[in-house]
């Protein structure tokens, strides 16, 4: 449990981020391309499966679905 510790912050800050960035009326295509919203952790968990600009698109789009 302790090592996802780590990880799970960073999902939960991105998803923060993300969501302040779409309640400020930023677009998919914005914050997509935000680099900012991942930076700090890029050198940690970048270079996986899935890249930092597909982990912010796909937290944005999890935003949209949850909020219809």
């Amino acid at each position: 449990k302790a090592a996802l510790k780590p990880y799970l912050h960073m999902l939960k800050t991105i998803r923060k981020r993300v969501l302040a960035q779409k309640k400020a009326g930023k677009t998919l295509e914005e914050v997509t391309k935000n680099k900012a919203i991942t930076a700090e952790f890029d050198a940690k968990f970048g270079g996986g499966f899935i890249s930092a600009a597909k982990m912010r698109e796909s937290v944005y789009k999890s935003l949209i679905v949850k909020n219809k």
